[in-house]
């Protein structure tokens, strides 16, 4: 991540002055040979920036720079949770109904036939009981695949019996009829249909008898048994059905969907935009943190927000606070709205969490983990799910520069210095004068390595003076300040590389007291160098 902008500024204006010193280039003319000390005064440059021009240059991913309502500057971070499908959240098992029998005998006046005749037989309805993977009560299912097989069999061996076979509960997408066949059973080999569910829908409400109920699956079967001459049939002779579903896929489900578990997948993003702050403190005032949550599923969310986190590489730090204590409700799309989406808002912030305490950890990394249940205030209640339903996540982070910095350090390295440029320095003072609207001030450290050797440093001072505020923490006039810095060619030239070391106090940063860096503020900044040259011109 690139550096806050005007500590590169202030460091290059700075370099800058230094190899201006020790250019010769104006005095390359034909002069006699002497030996001199020279004293020049040269202005290097002026420059100006507001608040959000300083901190522009801040590159961490997915963070924005922009200014709230009230002009303060703030940090935006945005990032996604991966969106939550339906088939996230509940499917359809298998479904393995047991047999279900039927003795033709008992509904036959006599156990024999002196003739032949056809008895025609309807037996009571079949009623097969889906089973959801959550005790759900089904309503209704428009399916989008699988497989319904039905299974008749019978234990006659020499009668030849007839069947029609309605399945009340299957419905066609087409025009709302109940599935109907006719099969014929010779002896025990049974007869088996397969049929593709993706052009049906199942009413699960019919309890086979005018009733209302749920999850029932309902068959009538009308029988007719051909008898020959002396054919009987016995209490032991009987009719088989039964059920199979698999592979089952769903348009839309309707009912009391219960309690279901809705999990996004967790996220752990890196937030760098702390990656240049070294020590100090560094508490934002006023952060909020938002998530911006789609549902299009038919049953409202209870969020659990106990596994939001903020970690360093020394310390982690889970989300408190009254927006922890109780689930978080996430409205839902009423039946009168299918198909469309409800957006829900939710703002944690310093009124019911931790998030101050969180953003002070300096936090390298944000881990948001997110578990819902659905229905979590009902035990009985009217949803639906489409397979197009999904549960959408955004996270904001606004972090309004209403701010306290004590003593927070950022360094700035500048590699392949060549000290042989100042050779032919003599002494030059440095002053930099800053007139600075800003509430925050900074104090400068600059230090000349080679390698890992340190030849040279200067000592640190104020550059540029926080501005005073009001009660609210905002500024009220300018600070003038002028920083002078004395520097011997001799002590740098044999430096490769330097490091400017840049200490930030917020105005009354002492008594944790948050100041507001408004759009407006300004910070001034011009260089000026007094230089003293050893000229020789052999």
């Amino acid at each position: 991540m690139r550096k806050i902008k005007f500590i590169y500024i202030v460091f290059t204006l700075i370099l800058l002055s230094v190899i201006q010193a020790c250019d010769m280039s104006y005095l390359d003319k034909d002069i006699e040979d002497f030996d001199t000390d020279a004293s020049l005064a040269i202005a290097v440059g002026n420059i100006t920036y507001t608040v959000s021009e300083l901190f522009n240059e801040i590159d961490a991913e997915d963070i924005e720079i922009t200014e709230n309502s009230d002009g303060i500057v703030s940090f935006v971070y945005m990032d996604t949770l991966t969106s939550v499908a339906a088939s996230d959240v509940i499917e359809i098992p298998n479904q393995s109904f047991p047999s279900q029998d039927f003795s033709p005998a008992l509904d036959i006046p006599s156990p024999g036939s002196p003739i032949a005749k056809i008895i025609d037989l309807t037996p009571s309805p079949f009623i097969f009981v889906l089973n959801g993977s959550n005790n759900e009560e089904f309503n209704k299912i428009v399916f989008d695949g699988g497989t319904l097989q039905v299974k008749a069999e019978s234990t006659f061996t020499d009668i030849d019996i007839n069947l029609t076979i309605t399945l009340n509960s299957l419905k066609s997408n087409t025009d709302n009829s109940s599935y109907e066949t006719t099969v014929s059973l010779n002896g025990t080999a049974p007869e088996i249909i397969d049929i593709d569910l993706a052009d049906f829908w199942a009413d699960l409400t019919d309890d086979g008898n005018g009733g209302i109920t749920t999850n029932a699956f309902v068959m009538t079967v009308s029988v007719s048994i051909d008898l020959g001459i002396g054919d009987t049939i016995t209490p032991e002779q009987k009719l088989s059905f039964s059920l199979d579903m698999t592979n089952l896929q769903f348009e839309a489900i309707y009912g009391d969907l219960k309690n279901q578990t809705v999990n996004s997948e967790s996220l752990t993003t890196d937030f760098d935009v702390f990656d240049d702050f070294g020590t100090g403190t560094f508490l934002f005032a006023d952060p909020t943190l938002q998530l911006i949550i789609d549902n299009s599923f038919g049953f409202p969310l209870g969020i659990d927000f106990g596994n939001i986190a903020a970690s360093n590489t020394s310390e982690t730090k889970f989300l408190l606070g009254a927006v922890t204590d109780t689930y978080q409700i996430i409205n839902s799309p009423t039946l009168a709205q299918e198909g469309q989406t409800v957006r829900n808002t939710i703002t944690i912030d310093n009124t019911n969490s931790n998030i101050v305490d969180l953003l002070a950890l300096k936090p390298s990394q944000f881990t948001i983990d997110i578990s819902a249940t659905s229905n979590p205030n009902s035990d009985s209640a009217q949803n639906f799910i489409l397979n197009t339903s999904a549960l959408s996540t955004y996270v904001q982070v606004n972090m309004p520069l209403d701010v306290v910095f004590e003593n927070t350090e950022f360094e700035q390295e500048l590699d392949n210095i060549n000290g042989a440029d100042f050779e032919d320095l003599g002494e030059t003072t440095l002053n930099i004068h800053t007139i600075n609207t800003i509430p925050l001030g900074g104090s400068l450290e600059m230090v000349f390595y080679n390698d890992n050797s340190i030849v040279y440093t200067i000592t640190e001072q104020v550059i540029f003076a926080a501005a005073p505020v009001d009660t609210n923490g905002i500024s009220t006039g300018a600070t003038t300040n002028t920083a002078s810095f004395d520097i011997k060619g001799d002590d740098i030239k044999t430096a490769t590389r330097a490091v400017l070391k840049l200490k930030m106090n917020t105005t009354n940063a002492s008594s944790n007291s948050p100041v507001k860096l408004l759009t407006t503020n300004t910070l001034d900044i011009s260089i000026t160098t007094d230089v003293s040259i050893d000229i020789n011109n052999n």
